[in-house]
């Protein structure tokens, strides 16, 4: 697969984002909100940090509502955040056929 060949349909991005619940705090919570052409299709709001088995068990969620490649919502895009790159995510991406 490359760049440009697929539907923009395909697509789903992970978004994550500081959440500050009361103006007189610094952050204290963070977002992961999962983006597609049209809509949010999966978030979750923690707070305090996401580590990596939060950020795994946010994306069993969110695998559940993408679909098997070549389907709309069948190429996952994410940053290179080190919790984006732990043992487990690969593989939970492969099993559900997503890209």
């Amino acid at each position: 697969m490359a760049i440009g060949e697929d539907s923009p349909d395909h697509i789903v991005h992970i978004n994550k984002s500081a959440v500050n619940v009361l103006t007189m705090f610094h952050l204290n919570g963070w977002s992961h909100s999962t983006l597609t052409m049209s809509r949010i299709i999966c978030s979750h709001i923690k707070v305090g940090m996401y580590n990596g088995n939060h950020f795994l068990d946010y994306l069993h969620g969110l695998l559940d509502v993408m679909n098997p490649y070549p389907a709309p919502h069948s190429v996952l895009v994410m940053d290179n955040c080190r919790i984006h790159h732990i043992d487990g995510v690969e593989e939970l991406c492969q099993e559900q056929y997503v890209f």
